[in-house]
């Protein structure tokens, strides 16, 4: 999955499908998975492609909170000995996107949470940590 972090890197919103699908292939990840998520997402030649990474790993994950934490191990650009943060900005978008997939989180528990962090729990630099939001009791998921 780290193979797709590139695409961020690259700073590229979108990408085209049959590109995500090489490096799907290159992974030796099932087709199907591939095709179910391009469907589920409504994906056309041109894919938004952390909504993507979203649905794959909520596709591995099961669940809105399990995929959340593969999203942000993956996209977290920190050192190894250090604690994965992101941008909560990303965070944000990946919290709703896959709040809304998901559909057990109310639009009122997912504002509350991110207002929460971003009013309590983000510093000056801007990242979240992932035990910013895992096992928060004032963090829905």
């Amino acid at each position: 999955m780290r193979a797709f972090r590139a695409y961020l890197v690259a700073g590229k919103p979108t990408v085209r499908s049959s590109d995500l699908q090489l490096i799907w292939t290159r992974l030796s990840l099932p087709m199907e998975a591939f095709e179910t998520i391009l469907s589920a997402g409504r994906f056309s030649d041109q894919t938004e492609w952390m909504k993507f990474l979203a649905l794959a790993c909520y596709c591995v994950g099961k669940n809105a909170a399990t995929a959340l934490k593969l999203a942000f191990n993956i996209l977290s650009t920190s050192q190894r000995s250090q604690s994965p943060r992101i941008p909560f900005s990303t965070f944000q978008f990946l919290y709703q996107y896959l709040a809304l997939v998901d559909g057990n989180i109310s639009p009122v528990l997912i504002h509350r949470s991110l207002r929460y962090l971003q009013q309590e729990i983000i510093g000056l630099d801007g990242l979240i940590k992932l035990s910013d939001f895992m096992n928060n009791p004032r963090v829905t998921l």
